[in-house]
């Protein structure tokens, strides 16, 4: 899975002389050419499945 694949690179970085590692959460939305959703909606359910992943935890992803 991506997530994981993200942690496994164990890429560091120093904030405030603190070494920390990083991750990804991960939200997506998709959908059929023949669905009635607008190209505003499905970015509006992209962002909520990405702030249903950050909830959820670290490296984690979420679907609309």
């Amino acid at each position: 899975m991506f997530t994981d694949g993200v942690e496994v690179l164990r890429i560091p970085f120093v904030i405030e002389d603190h070494e920390v590692f990083i991750g990804a959460s991960v939200g997506f939305a998709a959908m059929h050419p023949d669905d009635p959703m607008e190209g505003d909606q499905l970015l509006v359910a992209a962002d909520n499945a990405l702030y249903a992943a950050k909830r959820a935890g670290k490296n984690t992803w979420r679907n609309a």
